[in-house]
């Protein structure tokens, strides 16, 4: 018995991280994503893509798989900041994580130029 339950966990760990490979790289030319996990990364000290595959994780999270990033606007981004990412960087033990978010918001309004370049 312990043999098919560590199977199946081995299963599952892997199905989960081959998503996870999948869903960072694609759609890797999203220029608010990129800005704002750069900027998400000199926060919390992880690297920029780690903080690009939080946000995307998080707008997956907030959105179902199916709703493609390119078709998130502005407001979807504000609700994803506010609730998923949030409650991710707080799983994460970031301790100042409402003020990192109040910042992304920040630059998300200041920015929202590139959310419109990622749909033309």
């Amino acid at each position: 018995m312990d043999r098919y339950i560590n199977s199946r966990e081995t299963f599952k760990f892997i199905f989960f991280i081959s998503y996870l490979i999948i869903l960072i790289n694609s759609e890797d030319d999203m220029p608010i994503i990129y800005y704002l996990g750069d900027l998400l990364s000199e926060k919390i000290g992880i690297s920029a893509s780690a903080s690009r595959g939080l946000i995307k994780l998080s707008i997956k999270e907030e959105f179902g798989p199916f709703k493609p990033i390119s078709d998130i606007g502005i407001r979807e981004y504000q609700d994803t900041f506010n609730n998923s990412l949030k409650k991710r960087l707080q799983d994460l033990k970031i301790s100042n994580s409402e003020e990192i978010v109040n910042l992304l918001l920040k630059e998300l309004i200041t920015h929202q130029s590139l959310i419109t370049m990622e749909k033309i």
